[in-house]
């Protein structure tokens, strides 16, 4: 009853909020770089602010202009949006109307290896127990997806692990913890089964593998084996070195599939964790 009234009341207050995107673009304040991590503030048209942390496993190149950050006050009533959002969402919080765009410059060198992990932390949101809120991302224009790794209160922090960008929405998920993680574990799969060809062979078949463990687990209802199958299955595609390819460059010519696939693992992880604890 009280996740529904949650919902209900942001859904409600959604409807009040009309601002188009494309004239409200904000560069990112307080820009600060040490070793892996840019953290900046953002603050949009009406008021809305939060503080941005971006954490890189490995980076070359980073500095504050080949980040390309910036974000929009948006229109939660954009029909375009609300396309690219899919049916698991049942809108965007009234009180925190931002999209958070990455798009670094393919001329300044930027790459990682590894993973990458975006934060936001806003005062405009609260954290409740069961939270409907979650952070999604989508390539440049494209269907946004669930990315949550992390969320918690102070007032409100949400996490999202990617092996690429470029853009990040705080949204009011549907689903309960249970579908979404059955959902993701099929987005794995999927990721997998895409990416066969890059893979070396006996990597694809050990990783295949728990992956059925995991989706066998979650059938029966194992929650707990099914969070251990995923926990491994990130840890074999980490330790999986040149087998699997684990770059992303700026100039969008390297797919970072390690990347992608320890970041679908970990979202799943998280869904899965949640559904344990409710």
């Amino acid at each position: 009853m009280a996740k529904r009234l949650i919902l209900r009341t942001i859904c409600v207050a959604v409807l009040s909020i009309a601002i188009p995107l494309s004239a409200q673009a904000a560069e990112p304040l307080n820009v600060s770089i040490s070793d892996n991590v840019y953290s900046a503030d953002l603050e949009i048209p009406g008021g809305f602010s939060a503080e941005l942390t971006i954490t890189f496993e490995n980076v070359v190149g980073l500095s504050a202009t080949s980040l390309n950050v910036s974000a929009f006050a948006i229109n939660p009533l954009d029909p375009a949006l609300l396309s690219r959002l899919g049916s698991n969402v049942g809108g965007i919080p009234a009180g925190f109307p931002l999209l958070l765009r990455i798009e670094p410059d393919p001329n300044m060198g930027l790459s990682f290896s590894g993973t990458v992990d975006v934060e936001l932390y806003t005062h405009d949101l609260e954290f409740a127990v069961a939270s409907p809120l979650r952070m999604y991302s989508s390539p440049l224009g494209g269907a946004f997806a669930d990315v949550t790794t992390a969320h918690g209160a102070g007032s409100y922090r949400s996490r999202g692990t990617k092996g690429n960008f470029s853009e990040f929405l705080i949204v009011i998920e549907t689903r309960t913890p249970v579908a979404a993680a059955g959902d993701k574990l099929g987005a794995v799969r999927s990721l997998l089964t895409s990416y066969q060809t890059e893979i070396d062979a006996g990597t694809y078949a050990q990783l295949s593998s728990l992956l059925t463990g995991a989706e066998d687990a979650y059938a029966a209802g194992n929650l707990v084996a099914a969070v251990t199958y995923v926990e491994e299955f990130a840890k074999a595609v980490k330790n999986a070195g040149a087998s699997i390819p684990n770059v992303w460059a700026a100039a969008h010519n390297l797919p970072n599939v390690a990347g992608q696939l320890r970041a679908a693992a970990g979202t799943a992880r998280f869904s899965l964790t949640l559904a344990l604890n409710n």
